[in-house]
């Protein structure tokens, strides 16, 4: 394994900031929404496998989106867009992760679990109103 210095990480960087034809921002914006998508996806098929009548085609659909944009790098704003329906839903379960993480270690509180349980009922009732996590108008 090549251990790379700090000078060629960033003379890296600026070559492949380059090639991309992007300013540093611009590529961050398109990362982060390929990062994001990817796992909205992850957690589109997750949610999929444990109540198979919901996010029917979400993966599916996420993946032509990422498709048609690593084809076509100009189409951030349309993608985001047309993924908001599962960005929606993954947004709202990483925000309610961190609570229930502490309401865990809160030790064996009975009254952990009904707190547990309604720090996913936001995502949960996002989910009943849109199963197959249509874009958001």
């Amino acid at each position: 394994m090549r251990v790379m210095s700090d000078r060629s990480i960033i003379g890296a960087s600026r070559e492949h900031l380059a090639q991309a034809r992007e300013g540093y921002f611009q590529h961050l914006g398109f990362a982060l929404l390929v990062a994001t998508l990817l796992l909205s996806a992850a957690l589109a098929c997750l949610v999929h496998a444990l109540v198979p009548g919901v996010c029917r085609t979400s993966a599916s659909r996420i993946v032509a989106l990422l498709s048609e944009l690593f084809r076509d790098r100009e189409r951030l704003r349309p993608t985001a867009r047309s993924g908001s329906g599962a960005l929606v839903l993954t947004t709202l379960l990483l925000l309610s992760v961190p609570p229930l993480l502490l309401m865990l270690r809160g030790g064996g509180n009975v009254l952990m679990i009904p707190l547990g349980l309604l720090c996913l009922a936001v995502p949960v009732a996002y989910l009943r109103t849109n199963p197959d996590l249509e874009p958001v108008a």
